[in-house]
C-alpha cells in the first residue's frame, strides 16, 4: 500500500509516497518476483532513510547489475547450465515458472540433491512438469538422503537417468547425458 512498480516493456516505474524513480531498468536477476523484489529493498532504503543522496541514475545502475549466484543463474555454454538452490516447495515453484518462461530447444535435465529435513515431496511435485530426465544425488552430511531415496520421493512417470553419489559425478553425468539444444538444471539444497 505505501509502493508499487508499474510494469513497462523496458523496465518499470516505481512509487513511494512523493518519491518516484521512472524507466527503471528490469532487474538483472531473472524470474517474475525480481521486479517486487527490487521495489521492496527500494522502498527499505527509503523507509529506513538510506536514500537520500541516490539519483535515477544510480539507482537503475544497481538494479540492472545485481545477481545472486544460485538464483536462476544461467550459464551459457553446450549445454546451458542453470543453477538454482530451490530447496522448498515455493521455491521450486518459482523455478518451475521460470524454466517455463525460458524456454530451450531440446530437453530440461535436473541434478538434484535434497536434505532429509526438507520437504523433499514438495520440491519435487513443484518442479516435476519441467523436468524431463532427473539425475539424483546424494549430498554430504548427516542430513543428506541419498540418491535412491530421493528417487521415491519423484513422480511415478519421472524419468531417472542416474543416481550418483555426489554433485560433482552427478554433473558429469547430466552432461555426457544431454544432446545438443538441451540444458541442464542444478537444484535443491546448499
Amino acid at each position: 500500500r505505501d509502493f508499487d512498480a508499474v510494469p513497462s516493456t523496458t523496465g518499470f516505474d516505481f512509487r513511494y509516497g512523493e518519491r518516484r524513480w521512472n524507466n527503471l531498468p528490469r532487474p538483472g536477476l531473472r524470474g517474475r518476483r525480481q521486479l517486487n523484489n527490487a521495489a521492496t529493498a527500494l522502498a527499505t532504503l527509503i523507509a529506513g532513510g538510506f536514500a537520500d543522496g541516490l539519483d535515477a541514475g544510480s539507482v537503475a545502475a544497481a538494479i540492472a547489475s545485481t545477481t545472486l549466484a544460485g538464483r536462476f543463474q544461467i550459464v551459457e555454454g553446450t549445454p546451458q547450465w542453470i543453477l538454482d538452490v530451490a530447496h522448498n516447495p515455493p521455491a521450486a515453484a518459482e523455478l518451475a515458472h521460470n524454466l517455463r518462461s525460458y524456454p530451450c530447444a531440446g530437453r530440461t535435465i535436473a541434478v538434484c540433491g535434497i536434505l532429509g529435513d526438507k520437504d523433499v515431496a514438495g520440491v519435487l511435485t513443484a518442479v516435476a512438469d519441467t523436468i524431463d530426465a532427473w539425475v539424483l544425488v546424494t549430498l554430504d552430511g548427516s542430513r543428506a538422503i541419498d540418491a535412491a531415496e530421493l528417487a521415491r520421493h519423484l513422480p511415478a512417470a519421472a524419468t531417472v537417468v542416474a543416481a550418483c553419489p555426489d554433485v560433482a559425478s552427478g554433473c558429469a553425468a547430466a552432461k555426457a547425458h544431454a544432446a545438443r539444444g538441451d540444458r541442464i538444471v542444478v537444484l535443491g539444497s546448499f
